[in-house]
């Protein structure tokens, strides 16, 4: 039997012979009409997916990095690079594009079992819906990649950062900037930096230290090039050379899926590639040498961050971090790391927590941070006044909820119902601009 998944707004645009294929399809209410005209059987989408569970997802990755090799030992030690586990360095994506991912797409990940052939037309993650097809011997499409991906394998934004980076690197090599800070490609007008770093900024310029950028940008080539003229000053953008590093290095490899079970294809996937890890924490490396980088200032460690902190580490660079933000521990998977053992850590040196309770609770639940590491810092962006209640006013209390990405309705919905029944409490709702289980 024949079946299509359809993950998108839209159908394919194919002939009519084309569709004859199929036994089933799957996709959204809207389109039901639409695959009833073609007299195929319609089953609605949104009946095999569900919001998912931060909790399940963190069960799985931590029983992920406990699995063990045929000699007994654990997996996530492969790969050391002087004295580093490398395997650690994508546990945050092993979470969120393969575990997360999984808990929302259970049911039908084990719908599609009963299918011989299975056309998936642009899933979300394909390569989770890869490894368990091939794991149970499903013969699976990937349909809708834009053609032109496929020709330029390298998105024109990443080659306009390349070629920025070229520029600027010679120009910063004479500067001589001793610290390095590590930011994204997003302005705070009139400012000409990411608004999460205002006092950072400001105190760097206060005291006139001067500093080098490496940029992570996921903006359109033509922003990138606006900023870089607004900004008016030489950076790295560092994100752009690991995934051309990568890509590089990837042109050598063997263009198979690994053997073993469902998560043990998942455990491995990012070591297929293990070559452009390496690879590229030498490219930044270098970078920092040539610079003449002597400390840095890292947020924190989590998947983008992870090279150029090793980058530092492996060079003997010191590096400053600081919380910004409330890191749930189900939910935020790298600054707790669960099963983590390795004798190096992975996160800055260290690392500024909002208060007491947060460094307490670092060291009660996080497994990525030594207890010599974390400092009360306070604030990355303190608040302006010291109490909001001071001018509170008469009446119901208005309790404002922001719906979160990672947080399934139901394990929420009874706490929003018991507001709702409580007369002295008013409560108001904040969705994400993009869908999600909310």
């Amino acid at each position: 039997m024949t079946i299509l998944v359809i993950f998108s707004k839209e159908l394919p645009k194919k002939s009519k012979k084309w569709w004859q294929q199929f036994d089933r399809v799957i996709t959204s209410h809207n389109l039901k009409e639409k695959i009833l005209i073609r007299g195929l059987s319609f089953v609605d989408i949104e009946t095999l997916v569900s919001p998912g569970s931060v909790q399940q997802a963190y069960e799985l990755v931590n029983n992920i990095s406990c699995l063990t090799l045929p000699d007994g030992s654990r997996l996530s030690k492969l790969i050391n690079y002087q004295g580093y586990e490398l395997w650690w360095m994508h546990y945050d994506s092993i979470y969120k594009k393969f575990c997360l991912p999984y808990t929302q797409y259970t049911d039908l990940l084990f719908y599609l079992k009963n299918f011989e052939n299975v056309y998936l037309f642009r899933p979300p993650h394909p390569d989770l819906f890869r490894y368990y097809l091939k794991t149970y011997g499903r013969r699976y499409h990937f349909l809708g990649q834009v053609l032109w991906k496929k020709l330029l394998p390298l998105p024109f934004g990443v080659f306009i950062q390349l070629v920025l980076s070229l520029f600027f690197l010679p120009w910063l090599m004479v500067r001589r900037s001793k610290l390095m800070v590590f930011t994204s490609d997003k302005f705070d007008p009139p400012n000409d930096y990411d608004f999460r770093y205002k006092f950072i900024y400001h105190e760097l310029r206060k005291r006139q230290i001067p500093f080098a950028e490496f940029i992570r940008s996921l903006e359109p080539w033509r922003i990138i090039l606006q900023l870089a003229w607004r900004r008016k000053r030489p950076v790295i953008y560092s994100a752009a050379i690991i995934y051309f590093v990568h890509l590089f290095a990837g042109l050598f490899l063997r263009k198979k899926i690994p053997a073993g079970d469902f998560w043990s294809k998942v455990a491995i996937h990012y070591l297929l590639n293990i070559r452009g890890t390496i690879w590229s924490i030498g490219a930044l490396k270098l970078i920092l040498k040539l610079i003449g980088i002597k400390s840095a200032i890292i947020t924190t460690g989590c998947e983008r961050t992870f090279h150029e902190i090793l980058a530092c580490k492996l060079t003997g660079i010191p590096i400053v971090g600081i919380q910004h933000g409330a890191k749930a521990r189900y939910s935020s998977i790298c600054d707790f790391m669960p099963g983590f053992d390795g004798g190096k850590i992975l996160m800055p040196d260290q690392f500024g927590v909002w208060s007491n309770w947060w460094q307490d609770h670092y060291i009660k639940n996080s497994h990525a941070f030594k207890p010599e590491q974390l400092y009360v810092s306070g604030a990355m962006r303190p608040l302006k006044e010291k109490s909001p209640f001071q001018e509170l006013k008469t009446g119901p209390l208005r309790v404002l909820f922001i719906s979160e990405q990672l947080v399934a309705p139901q394990e929420v919905m009874p706490y929003l119902l018991t507001i709702l029944g409580a007369e002295d409490f008013k409560l108001f709702l904040k969705f994400r601009p993009y869908r999600d289980g909310f």
